[in-house]
């Protein structure tokens, strides 16, 4: 090294050469961070859109989640209330249908005693009875 701090041989323009090389690579760089930079802005601002159609489709979705939730609320009191209205009916009910059930089978009963006598006594045949005259033939019976 010389006393200016060259390299011994290295001219100026080998110097010059190399800070030519050195800034247009800096500058190189720097327009490519630049690009990044606006690519990065430019997400950055779509992100924000996005989070906002996040944020207000959220709301929505929240506020008809409310609006379900205070729906099942009211629901389940209309039920509670409905039960205890009902209740009284609906046993009232079973047991008017055990009634009939019980009612039916008696009836059953005596209408086929009903039927026995008819057959016994007069000879009547149901096949043969129409409910519109007084058409009442005997059936046939083989010997």
């Amino acid at each position: 090294m010389n006393t200016k701090g060259n390299i011994k041989g290295a001219s100026h323009t080998n110097g010059a050469a190399v800070l030519g090389m050195v800034s247009s690579t800096l500058g190189v760089s720097i327009e490519n961070a630049r690009r990044e930079l606006s690519g990065v802005i430019t997400e950055i601002k779509e992100d924000k859109v996005s989070k906002a159609e996040f944020q207000n489709t959220l709301h929505v979705l929240q506020s008809k989640r409310e609006k379900v939730l205070a729906r099942i609320e009211h629901n389940r009191d209309f039920e509670n209330e409905f039960e205890e209205m009902i209740g009284p009916f609906l046993k009232q009910y079973a047991h008017l249908c055990t009634d009939m059930g019980a009612i039916n089978q008696e009836v059953n009963i005596k209408h086929t005693t009903a039927m026995e006598i008819l057959r016994k006594n007069f000879d009547y045949h149901p096949a043969y009875k129409r409910w519109s005259d007084a058409f009442s033939p005997v059936p046939w019976k083989p010997e």
